[in-house]
């Protein structure tokens, strides 16, 4: 798993002028599924009509972790989805979905680096790291829908921190454009996460940042359907005992040379 330790006044300068640049260019976001498709379209567009510049060594690497660490929290939620039932799982499963097509672009757009998917089934990875997360979260999940929540929230804080570290080893504008709209997708993820988690009277104990460090990315973040984020959800702590599972995937494989977005 990638370490990242951040400073808050690194991840404030990060987050904001990223993610509030590509939202001010969109004009705001479209209401109903004629909104959602005309602004996904203007998206493509826009995304098309960025110039390229070579990649450098870590942007490859980054295009390659992300593509598969976004299958990760597909083809978990997917298995957990199948194991307990809750729609939350179905739901952000989709959108991991979205987010693999969304890299996925890129890594066609360039052509500078093979797609890591080889094998698009659940839990099947060429990164051999991501490979022994999947199993170990799957395993832990499956123990109750407590943990499977949990290890939800722990995947959207990896993400949330490989986004940020992504983002600050690219200069180009269209990989910076998507890694954006990731990144807010996985804040409202983890705050999705974390308010089911309240439900249960349990709080996820951060891993990576610290509380405030969070809390000063959530709120730099602009929100597409995510509420509150306070502190009364986030604590520092080592992880849970852990079981087993497994399940089978959905339809609606990798979208090839589509331009998809949306949270």
């Amino acid at each position: 798993m990638k370490k990242v330790m951040i400073s808050i006044f690194l991840i404030c300068a990060l987050c904001l002028p990223f993610v509030s640049s590509s939202f001010a260019q969109r004009g705001g976001q479209g209401n109903g599924k004629g909104g959602n498709n005309q602004e996904q379209s203007g998206t493509c567009e826009m995304i098309a009509a960025m110039p390229t510049a070579p990649l450098d060594a870590a942007e490859k690497k980054d295009l390659v972790w992300m593509r598969e660490e976004e299958k990760l929290a597909r083809d978990v939620y997917r298995t957990l989805g199948e194991t307990w039932g809750l729609r939350v799982f179905e739901n952000i499963a989709a959108s991991e979905q979205r987010h693999m097509d969304a890299v996925l672009t890129l890594i066609n757009r360039y052509d500078e680096v093979d797609d890591p998917v080889v094998d698009d089934s659940v839990g099947a990875f060429s990164n051999q790291t991501l490979a022994g997360l999947y199993t170990d979260l799957v395993s832990f999940g499956s123990a109750s829908v407590v943990n499977a929540l949990l290890a939800g929230a722990e995947i959207e804080e990896l993400d949330i921190a490989d986004l940020i570290e992504a983002l600050e080893e690219t200069d180009n504008a269209d990989i910076q454009f998507v890694y954006e709209n990731l990144l807010q997708g996985s804040a409202n993820h983890y705050s999705s996460f974390s308010r089911l988690l309240e439900a249960h009277e349990t709080v996820y104990e951060l891993k990576i940042f610290t509380v405030e460090e969070l809390e000063a990315i959530l709120s730099a973040i602009p929100e597409k359907g995510r509420r509150g984020k306070g502190s009364n959800s986030l604590s520092r702590g080592g992880r849970q005992g852990r079981g087993s599972a497994q399940g089978p995937r959905d339809g609606s494989g990798p979208g090839q040379g589509e331009c998809p977005f949306g949270n």
